[in-house]
């Protein structure tokens, strides 16, 4: 009974120590979650984010008071007496005492009128979003790496399955032609040619091994994983393909090479008005307290005087400035061209991407049924070769062709898999949930359509709560497509232009588009648009508030 269980607690403890060898799974999930949150890329994105936080107080900086303090201490070795002559120009003996004198002074300087604050401020909001979208491009980045990688030790893991299947089978059609060589059936050259096939497929065991182990290996650096692991069947990834259109409207929408371009364009053209905002004068205050340990008809000790200047540059440093001014005008226009030239080349990849993808789902589909055929086909010849119906060569055509049929599938099926998350990467969707879809407006390309229902309705000149959803959507919209410039257009119902209610119309464009801005939509994107009642069209508009429209100036 003592043998028997400690058989048991053997048989347990070996159990144990092969478990504990195995190597641990690691899943594309996991992998996926572990880059984001060591790649140094995503750290390096992720510092940038803050120091653009940190950079937009910049504007704050601009406005706030300077305190300084300064203090001296002077030493007047000798007493020195102005000739007599000099006395009698003023009444007084002029001279200076031989002593220690200290002197200290709290000056505070405070800017009333600084130009700059309000470029400075669009400047740091537009760094701040272009860190943001460059953080959001490092993680798709970094997703799209890691899928890459892991689809390419799944591929070599499967080309390595395949390999040692094919070694198996070598051997066994090795031992069939050496078996008919005994009895006489086959030649000594069948038998070699059986046996030189046989040392190819070890061969090509060997290599799959080799990239295999490079594969985990490059995975292992992108996801920080340590020790041994093994990879398994990722899901397929969904992507419904068909036109193009639709996905370059995403892409333009929300790639964030696009979203990035955009934001330097906003930088460069807010550091363009800085720039000329230095050349306006500025107002400020200066404050100065001042103590010394020996008072003079020239210095007061706890004396204080305040100052109220204007600055008003003309001609500073040599016209520096206006230079300046001139070569960011033109910074402003490689920008512009930059951000067109991405746009076009973000389309271009996208529909390569598309394309691709296309391609490789209908070829998946063609090598799923050439690998059935061919392994169908090398079945019937090994049977035929194995009763002497079929020739060492025939089966050997049909042993490399089932090989080569079983490692182009799974080559084409992870081909496939990685080309559909080069297509989301392409459109700016790569690892992020699919935008929810509008209730209350139509998107197009010439207009943001509020439908019936959701019309803009006011009270006065204040926006009904009723109609803020509808506004917060456009608000969404506008923020989803960084680069639309929207002008906002009231058209009022008809009716004289007398009427005490014609002022209204002015105010509601202009209350509709503070609502937008207190929702993140940035001011400059937005014109604002009220039609006289004599333009007024003669059919009366839908409600009596009048109507609202959107329209698209600029993608």
């Amino acid at each position: 009974m003592r043998t028997l269980a400690g058989f048991v607690v053997l048989l347990a403890f070996v159990g144990h120590a092969h478990a504990s060898d195995a190597p641990r799974i690691v899943t594309l999930a996991d992998a996926t979650d572990r880059a984001l949150r060591t790649h140094e890329r995503i750290a390096a994105a992720a510092a940038e984010g803050r120091r653009a936080e940190i950079g937009g107080w910049k504007a704050w900086s601009a406005v706030a008071p300077s305190i300084e303090a300064t203090g001296s201490y002077t030493r007047e070795k000798d007493e020195i007496t102005f000739p007599e002559t000099l006395a009698a120009l003023g009444g007084l003996q002029p001279q200076i005492l031989q002593r220690d004198a200290v002197r200290g002074a709290l000056t505070v300087t405070q800017p009333i009128v600084s130009p700059q604050f309000w470029s400075l401020r669009e400047l740091g909001a537009a760094d701040r979003r272009g860190a943001a979208e460059g953080l959001r491009g490092a993680r798709q980045d970094v997703t799209l790496a890691v899928a890459e990688a892991y689809y390419g030790a799944l591929r070599a893991r499967s080309l390595l399955d395949v390999a040692r299947e094919a070694v198996k089978l070598a051997e066994l059609e090795a031992e069939h032609a050496r078996a008919r060589e005994s009895e006489g059936e086959v030649l000594r050259s069948d038998v070699l040619r059986a046996e030189t096939e046989l040392e190819r497929a070890r061969q090509q065991v060997v290599a799959a091994a080799g990239a295999t182990e490079t594969a985990l290996q490059r995975l292992a650096r992108l996801a920080a994983i340590d020790g041994p692991f093994d990879v398994v069947e990722a899901p397929e990834p969904k992507t419904e393909l068909g036109s193009a259109d639709p996905f370059v409207r995403q892409a333009l929408a929300r790639s964030p090479e696009i979203l990035r371009g955009e934001r330097a364009l906003e930088a460069a053209e807010a550091e363009e008005r800085r720039l000329r905002s230095v050349l306006y004068p500025t107002a400020g205050l200066r404050f100065q307290y001042r103590l010394v340990d020996h008072e003079t008809f020239a210095e007061r000790s706890d004396f204080w005087d305040l100052v109220a200047g204007v600055q008003i540059p003309l001609l500073a440093s040599g016209g520096s400035q206006w230079i300046e001014w001139e070569e960011q005008k033109a910074r402003v226009q490689k920008a512009r061209s930059e951000l067109q030239g991405t746009r076009r080349d973000v389309e271009l990849s996208v529909r390569e991407a598309l394309v691709a993808a296309q391609t490789l789902a209908t070829r998946e589909a063609l090598a799923a049924k050439e690998e059935s055929l061919a392994v169908e086909s090398h079945r019937l010849l090994s049977e035929g070769y194995a009763e002497g119906q079929a020739s060492s060569v025939d089966l050997l055509a049909a042993l490399t062709a089932r090989n080569a049929a079983r490692t182009d599938h799974p080559l084409v099926r992870y081909d496939r898999a990685v080309a559909l998350l080069r297509l989301q990467r392409a459109t700016g969707a790569l690892g992020e949930a699919p935008a929810e879809p509008y209730e209350h407006v139509v998107v197009t390309d010439e207009q943001i359509v509020t439908l019936e229902l959701s019309k803009i309705a006011f009270d006065g000149a204040a926006i009904r709560p009723a109609s803020r959803p509808t506004l917060d959507e456009i608000a969404r919209a506008m923020l989803e497509r960084a680069g639309f410039r929207v002008l906002i257009v009231h058209t009022p119902p008809p009716g004289p232009a007398s009427d005490p209610a014609r002022k209204l119309d002015a105010e509601r464009t202009d209350a509709i588009a503070r609502y937008l801005i207190d929702k993140g939509v940035p001011g400059e994107r937005l014109r604002t648009l009220a039609i006289p009642p004599r333009d007024a069209p003669a059919a009366p508009a839908p409600g009596g508030d009048g109507r609202t429209e959107f329209r698209i100036l600029d993608r």
